[in-house]
């Protein structure tokens, strides 16, 4: 009797839906609210004191001992904006300060994207299809190492710029969203370690899927990426990453939602900050990395007058 009673209420819970137009998750086939300028601020962690997945511990100790990552803090800020029912655009900015080496790294990442979706049928069991276009930007202040095995003094001029494209299809059932992406992402790469060039091109192929499940006013987000990558020119690198992701949300309203996840890397940042990774430091790179985020999200209303066209 129990187990019917808690299927039923699992049931009629499912069946009143919350329509928000974000979450904690950034890559989702369906647009944003039209007229909705969201905020997105969560702080991302991992320490001695919380160590997600035993990943510090794994990881062989202190990142000053192995030249790999250690200690991290991240700040990040999205904007997100439904111009229309069929066109969002979203901007985020991300400060990590990450432990590595001997040194504490800074990188800045800048993302901005515009999805358009150019298939609608509410009737149908696959109900959207959009696309992504963005470009992301990724930097870092120059290091000075000391005592690394890796064998390194000083890193300059670290960056990356990428290109990608995604195609995604979504399907809502009952409350919840399933959501599917595949994507191609274009790399520049630029560094110098010990005054020799590292600059490289490379291709990334990123395949995924985000499944988001209502429970009364709480949301529970999952999600998994696939990242292989191509035409990096490093000798026996790893060539691939295994991403995942878990959020629970409690929504306040429609305007109002505050969150509290992980996400998991098998091989650390590999394909995701794509400057960390080269010649000189690949085999530092080979290991599994993972954090706690805290956040918050506000949508405000936010109308050009005359511009917007619905479906």
């Amino acid at each position: 009797m129990f187990k019917i009673i808690s299927i039923l209420f699992l049931l009629l819970s499912l069946l009143k839906a919350t329509d928000v137009s974000q979450t904690s998750q950034n890559i989702r086939s369906y647009p944003l609210l039209a007229d909705k300028l969201g905020v997105k601020a969560s702080y991302s962690i991992i320490n001695s004191g919380l160590d997600i997945f035993s990943v510090r511990s794994d990881n062989n100790g202190l990142a000053s001992e192995h030249g790999s990552l250690g200690n991290m803090n991240k700040l990040d800020l999205s904007l997100g904006y439904g111009y229309s029912d069929y066109l969002s655009f979203l901007y985020n900015f991300e400060y990590q300060d990450l432990d590595y080496a001997s040194e504490s790294l800074k990188n800045k990442k800048n993302e901005l994207f515009v999805k358009v979706n150019i298939y609608h049928n509410p009737s149908a069991f696959i109900d959207t299809f959009s696309t992504d276009f963005g470009l992301i930007l990724n930097s870092a202040n120059d290091l000075s190492i000391v005592g690394s095995s890796l064998g390194i003094s000083k890193m300059d001029d670290m960056s990356d710029s990428s290109f990608y494209m995604r195609l995604l299809a979504g399907s809502k059932i009952m409350s919840s969203v399933l959501d599917f992406y595949l994507g191609l992402k274009f790399t520049a790469v630029d560094g110098k370690l010990d005054g020799i060039s590292y600059d490289r091109n490379e291709v990334a192929l990123n395949a995924g899927f985000q499944y988001t499940i209502e429970l009364g006013s709480f949301l529970i987000e999952t999600g998994y990426e696939y990242i292989r990558l191509f035409s990096r020119d490093i000798d026996n690198g790893e060539n691939s990453n295994h991403v995942l992701n878990l959020a629970l949300s409690k929504v306040f309203s429609q305007d109002l939602l505050m969150f509290v996840g992980l996400k998991y890397y098998t091989k650390q940042y590999n394909g995701v900050i794509p400057y960390l990774y080269n010649e000189k430091t690949k085999n530092s790179f080979d290991k599994k990395f993972g954090y706690a985020t805290l956040g918050l999200i506000y949508n405000f209303d936010f109308n050009l007058d005359g511009l917007n066209q619905p479906w």
